[in-house]
């Protein structure tokens, strides 16, 4: 009779099986999540319920937040239980036919799904443009010149593992950043890196920040706003070209990213009515700041032209960009009342009861606030903004760290005490049953 334990993929019923899903945003720079589900019914979910639950969850569970902005439309097998790993993989891209699950009316029992099956999800367009030319993409940081490169690794043969893209990483970690070619020779015992190709180019590495306008309200606000976004994408451009001019022939390109103009305008509210009452101005805030949080990002620059004259506002748009770990600023546009009542009455942009009440009740930027630093102020006679110290600023800034309050902390399962607390007492009678007999080693396990 056979002494050996049950593999645990047996032991679980097909009714209540647990699936890793490993949730792939980049194949390029192997960004990937696991997600596990729980008491999965194998004999009775189809394809099509499990993607749905996966997309759920990916939208509402901690920690997934830059995922969601994937279209996830396939599954496919990665490795079923007990079977060969090659956890150095972003992606197994052979047998596409058998082990894609394309037809969402199968049930997952019947693709062979077992307990504890790795399965990955991703999006199908990008995938298939990732097989015709898989590149695998790092950044190593040059302490000298304070520069970041981007590495793009092109493999000739498909599924080449990572793990020896990793002894290429250490290969070019260990040798001077120069321009033109770096040697990939590998490190001393580990084999030589067949059919390997790669290029780089030195890149900064930006930071995305948010950047809050503030001020009485007709006092030039969206006109610095779009100043300050015309030369960001001027400035972006610029690196772009830039950095294509000193790599001719390389394949790797600066990091892109885009840049978002939040204002009324833009959510589509009307001023004449969303401030007209405190419920109506609480839910005018909330629509902007729903959108910073479903926009900022570190791949982003928001850009928020609104009045956000309460302090309390400001300091939780702060709070936003800190969780997310990017940088922020605040650009005041000071201005006499005076001189914004005259520019409120010429564009008639808010009633005169409402302009009023706004004016009393703004409260000014402090810079001696954490919330409201950097703080860069601008009135009306400047002809522009302090665009480069803006840039400086925030692009090149480090971000704060991200407040314990903040942070996403790790939900335990509901039963966790209940499971201490037995597990703590089955030791403790253990202990007591061994002294009692004698043996101190006896039913000790």
């Amino acid at each position: 009779m056979s002494t050996s334990e049950p593999l645990t993929n047996t032991l679980a019923p097909s009714t209540s099986a647990t699936l890793t899903i490993r949730v792939i945003k980049s194949f390029e720079y192997r960004t990937t999540k696991n997600l596990i589900l729980h008491n999965v019914d194998l004999i009775n979910t189809t394809v099509g319920q499990l993607r749905d639950l996966i997309i759920e969850k990916v939208k509402t569970a901690p920690g997934f937040r830059p995922y969601q902005n994937v279209v996830f439309d396939t599954l496919k097998l990665y490795t079923k239980a007990h079977g060969a790993k090659t956890m150095n993989l972003i992606i197994n891209m052979d047998q596409d036919e058998d082990w894609i699950l394309s037809n969402d009316n199968d049930t997952l029992e019947s693709k062979g799904i077992e307990n504890e099956t790795e399965i990955s999800i991703f999006n199908r367009e990008l995938y298939e443009t990732y097989k015709q030319n898989p590149n695998i993409k790092c950044r190593i940081f040059s302490v000298k010149d304070r520069h970041f490169w981007d590495v793009s690794l092109s493999i000739a043969s498909t599924g080449y593992l990572l793990s020896e893209h990793r002894t290429f990483y250490r290969a070019f970690r260990q040798s001077p950043l120069h321009p033109g070619k770096v040697s990939g020779r590998p490190l001393h015992g580990q084999s030589p890196i067949p059919d390997l190709t790669y290029s780089y180019a030195p890149h900064l590495l930006l930071r995305m920040p948010l950047v809050i306008l503030s001020g009485l309200p007709s006092s030039g606000k969206t006109r610095r706003a779009y100043e300050l976004k015309a030369y960001f994408e001027t400035r972006h451009t610029s690196n772009a070209s830039s950095t294509s001019d000193s790599q001719e022939g390389s394949s790797s390109k600066p990091k892109d990213y885009r840049i978002h103009l939040i204002n009324d305008e833009s959510l589509n509210l009307n001023k004449h009515v969303s401030y007209n009452t405190a419920a109506d101005e609480k839910k005018a805030r909330g629509a902007l700041i729903s959108a910073v949080e479903r926009l900022l990002s570190k791949d982003d620059i928001v850009i928020v032209d609104g009045l956000n004259y309460i302090k309390g506002f400001r300091y939780q748009l702060y709070c936003v960009a800190r969780a997310i770990g990017t940088p922020h600023c605040v650009v005041l546009c000071g201005c006499l009342s005076d001189v914004a009542r005259e520019w409120n009455m010429a564009s008639q942009a808010y009633p005169e009861k409402i302009f009023e009440e706004l004016i009393v009740r703004f409260e000014e930027p402090d810079s001696r606030t954490k919330w409201d630093s950097p703080l860069f102020v601008v009135v009306p006679e400047d002809p522009k903004l302090p665009l480069d110290e803006i840039w400086d600023a925030v692009i090149l800034k480090k971000a704060p760290p991200p407040n314990l309050s903040t942070v996403v902390k790790v939900v335990r399962e509901t039963n966790y005490l209940s499971e201490l607390k037995d597990t703590t007492q089955n030791i403790i009678q253990a202990v007591l049953d061994a002294q009692k007999s004698g043996d101190p080693t006896k039913n000790i396990k």
